[in-house]
């Protein structure tokens, strides 16, 4: 009888444990955990499965989930983000066919458009040598060619490198990639996922060892294969969101649904 009140008593314990004091050893979590009951539940379990043998503790755990449920004064941008327009790029809420909390950005019909988003505060600090993870929900809305690019990641505040997960066209029209080691250049790993109007998940982290790992719609695999990083910027990385058509006087559209970063803070 003692041992199973003990028994009972770690359990209710570890029910009412938030995903950040779980032990990190529970590894792979998928969609069929019973414990997890929401989308920032999962993505954060799957990121401490990643890097949370090396994040240290939770005190020093930065924890970040944007739902797209809200705008800024009514005019398009979501909390925490600022927003960098060329031409007809425009973004939008309150899109009829969609739920949950979901932003879009469009370039609209006019070549050379652009619309740009960056978090006001940076996440993480080097990226090669500081521990963090980001994961991204999106789907893209129209057709694309080599000018395309439409993807969601970080970037250095020099603005002189990304990490990146969606359509980089003028590398591959076809498959949605991975990108790394450059500024929407560099490095491309393709998802071999081909490029479609349904909604994936990319995630991308490092363990501060300068090695780069993804995952594509919550897979075990490691499509980046931990490839070390030739040219990680040492400064800090802010989230960004791009939709670009380049020579195309086509619009070109990107929809988020939810886009998450865990990071050591120091």
């Amino acid at each position: 009888m003692k041992t199973l009140r003990l028994f009972l008593v770690a359990a209710l314990a570890a029910a009412f444990l938030s995903p950040l004091e779980h032990s990190t050893a529970q590894a792979q979590v998928s969609i069929y955990d019973p414990s997890v009951r929401t989308a920032d539940q999962l993505i954060q379990r799957r990121g401490l499965a990643k890097i949370g043998s090396v994040l240290g503790s939770p005190a020093n755990a930065a924890w970040y989930f944007d739902e797209f449920n809200g705008s800024v004064l009514g005019n398009a941008i979501a909390p925490n983000w600022r927003s960098t327009v060329v031409s007809t790029g425009a973004g939008s809420f309150g899109l009829v066919d969609e739920a949950g909390g979901v932003h879009q950005l469009t370039t609209g019909a006019t070549a050379s458009s652009s619309i740009i988003h960056n978090t006001d505060s940076p996440f993480t600090r080097s990226g090669g040598a500081n521990v963090w993870y980001f994961a991204v929900r999106q789907k893209v809305t129209t057709a694309v060619t080599a000018q395309t690019m439409l993807y969601t990641g970080l970037q250095n505040l020099a603005a002189t490198k990304t990490f990146g997960a969606g359509v980089f066209g003028a590398n591959s029209a076809v498959n949605f990639t991975f990108q790394y080691d450059g500024n929407e250049t560099g490095t491309f790993v393709s998802s071999g996922v081909a490029i479609d109007t349904a909604y994936h998940i990319s995630e991308m982290w490092c363990r501060g060892d300068n090695k780069i790992h993804c995952s594509f719609d919550l897979g075990s695999a490691d499509l980046c294969a931990g490839a070390t990083m030739s040219a990680a910027a040492t400064d800090s990385h802010a989230g960004i969101r791009v939709a670009r058509n380049g020579t195309d006087a086509v619009a070109r559209s990107v929809r988020i649904d939810y886009f998450a970063i865990l990071a050591k803070r120091n």
